[in-house]
């Protein structure tokens, strides 16, 4: 096992993702199922910034651990280079997110198992093992594309 694996903050497959960055909450959900127990939610709330988009759905978190913004220039310059140009972009519409994403909200790098990184900065993450209260008003709003055969 990796040094990253050990100290992963979660895994699991991604089964359901939600992403509600235009609305009052900036929420960011994802829901994972991991083999042998509960299907448990992790929600970034007040999110100013995410990588994961529907790509990610039916894919398994390998580790996800808390990284800093020096950390992730020096190890993941190709993510740092996407964070910046995103961050510019992000002030042209929304300079409150702006200066989010300037503070100190946490950044989490999750690693998949098709070598693949998303990074999530929010002021907050929690591991919810039951769905918290709102659940109706923001899981799987953002569901993979499936195409059907005919």
């Amino acid at each position: 096992m990796s040094k990253e694996q050990k100290k992963s903050l979660y895994s699991g497959t991604l089964i359901a993702l939600t992403q509600e960055m235009y609305e009052e909450d900036h929420i960011v959900a994802l829901r994972l199922h991991k083999e042998g127990r509960s299907y448990p939610i992790v929600l970034f709330r007040d999110a100013c910034y995410t990588q994961f988009g529907s790509d990610a759905v039916g894919k398994r978190i390998v580790w996800a651990r808390e990284v800093t913004k020096e950390e992730l220039a020096a190890n993941y310059p190709d993510l740092w280079l996407i964070y910046k140009n995103s961050r510019v972009a992000t002030a042209d519409y929304s300079q409150e997110l702006a200066e989010q994403m300037d503070g100190d909200s946490p950044m989490v790098l999750h690693h998949l198992n098709d070598g693949s990184e998303y990074l999530v900065q929010a002021k907050s993450v929690e591991i919810l093992k039951k769905p918290p209260e709102k659940k109706e008003l923001w899981e799987y709003r953002l569901v993979p594309e499936v195409e059907q055969e005919e």
